[in-house]
């Protein structure tokens, strides 16, 4: 249904001008404008003129009808609305498709994957750890495919869904040549191996009913989005301090001194892009543990409340966040 059209007496609208939905016009059946039904009858006449005006706008309503096109709903402080109505049956299946229609698309394309970065040290993998733990019923992380060979003890699918090189460029080739959805959603070659997130992987998470996690670094955040392939949420998880992040890098004792340094290079571009604005939904400091798990938690109740809508705490959360679609992610 359409805004009402405003006539007054003082505006020249022919209603001859009004067209049906079925293409064919109509009008009061005098083929006369406004003021010129209201005015030219005199004052003497009014009261006829009144009651003429009310009869037809009986039958033209009842013509409006059958016809499901325009009908004059009356007169108000010497203003005429007119607006226009479809028929009931017409409107009944319209909208019974249209909400058909949503439902599905909503069921395909809802949000359900979360997408959790930052830089080496801040603690993504204690993060995600925790929070597979505590909702293994709900959650599940994305396993990377690789083209490098086991490590020892090291089980495929759990650790890596290892495949050789040639199938992955072939997976990689295949997409660019066909113009079809990406077999992966992000990918990196380091030294001469493959690593990426599949986008079958994250789509059998979503079938198991749960929320996929990834956990990537931000090239592999710029790729997710520019494939307009997936909707999520994206998380950027910051230290307390560069400081703090470089005292928790030395204390794993697995780094070496050049190690560290690269590290903390790394860190510094990583945060510059991961505190961008826009770049990412929301931006947590890792100071405590299990306070950044309760937070995530929370913001997880207000993005994916089908699967987290008891975890909801209204008074720490301030504000909402509605998750893009993939094309709009692509576009940006």
């Amino acid at each position: 249904m359409v805004d009402p059209i405003v006539m007054t007496d003082d505006e020249t609208v022919s209603l001859d001008l009004v067209k049906l939905q079925n293409g064919n016009p109509y009008s009061l059946g005098t083929g006369r404008t406004c003021e010129q039904v209201v005015g030219g009858a005199g004052m003497k006449g009014i009261g006829l003129l009144i009651l003429v005006l009310r009869l037809t706008f009986l039958v033209s309503t009842m013509k409006a009808w059958r016809h499901g096109g325009v009908v004059l709903m009356g007169r108000r402080r010497s203003s005429f609305y007119l607006m226009e109505m479809s028929s009931s049956s017409s409107s009944s299946s319209s909208s019974s498709s249209s909400s058909s229609s949503s439902s599905s698309s909503s069921s395909s394309d809802a949000c359900r994957t979360l997408v959790v970065c930052g830089p080496s040290g801040v603690g993504k993998g204690s993060i995600i750890t925790k929070l597979l733990a505590e909702h293994s019923d709900k959650l599940s992380l994305s396993v990377s495919h690789t083209s490098r060979k086991p490590r020892p003890g090291e089980q495929e699918g759990l650790h890596y869904h290892f495949v050789s090189r040639e199938s992955m460029e072939e997976d990689i080739a295949s997409a660019k040549t066909t113009g079809s959805r990406p077999k992966f959603l992000e990918l990196a070659e380091v030294h001469t191996n493959f690593y990426g997130t599949s986008l079958q992987a994250v789509e059998n998470i979503h079938k198991a009913n749960k929320v996929a996690i990834l956990d990537v670094d931000t090239k592999g955040v710029q790729q997710i989005k520019a494939t307009g392939a997936l909707r999520a949420k994206y998380v950027f998880v910051v230290p307390p301090s560069m400081q703090v992040l470089e005292q928790r890098l030395r204390s794993r004792g697995t780094e070496s001194e050049v190690e560290i340094t690269t590290r903390m290079n790394n860190a510094k571009a990583q945060m510059s892009f991961g505190t961008a604005p826009g770049a990412f939904d929301v931006i947590i400091e890792n100071g405590n543990l299990d306070a950044t798990v309760g937070k995530i938690v929370e913001l997880m109740a207000t993005w994916f409340p089908t699967h987290f809508a008891s975890h909801t705490n209204s008074s720490t959360l301030t504000s909402t966040f509605t998750c893009p679609s993939p094309t709009a992610e692509a576009q940006a």
